[in-house]
């Protein structure tokens, strides 16, 4: 998969998953709402962390809602090895609430 995205989320779901592979690390993107309907696709971009073994960087800057199901996703990837995520503040707040704000970037 290195340099290959895999994107997952039909069109008419309002969030998406995306997941590209690097030699550095696994970057995933989530945009929209990150809740149980992108349950499948969030569990696919967990085994791909997994499997790679790299650090993470997400993407969450677009994200309007998160649910347990996007913080779950967080600390899988946390299980596996570092993991920064740049943060929408809707989910900046949820992370900051979870005590789970160590994996934040620094706000820009």
């Amino acid at each position: 998969m290195d340099g290959v995205a895999q994107v997952w989320g039909p069109e008419d779901r309002v969030g998406t998953v995306r997941v590209l592979a690097t030699a550095e690390a696994v970057e995933i993107t989530l945009t929209g709402e990150v809740d149980a309907e992108l349950g499948e696709e969030l569990d696919a971009a967990a085994r791909v962390v997994h499997e790679y073994g790299l650090p993470v960087r997400m993407d969450a800057t677009d994200v309007t809602f998160m649910d347990s199901t996007g913080v779950r996703l967080i600390a899988r990837c946390y299980a596996n090895g570092p993991v920064t995520v740049t943060a929408s503040p809707t989910v900046r707040f949820l992370l900051e609430i979870l005590a789970m704000d160590d994996v934040l970037a620094a706000p820009q």
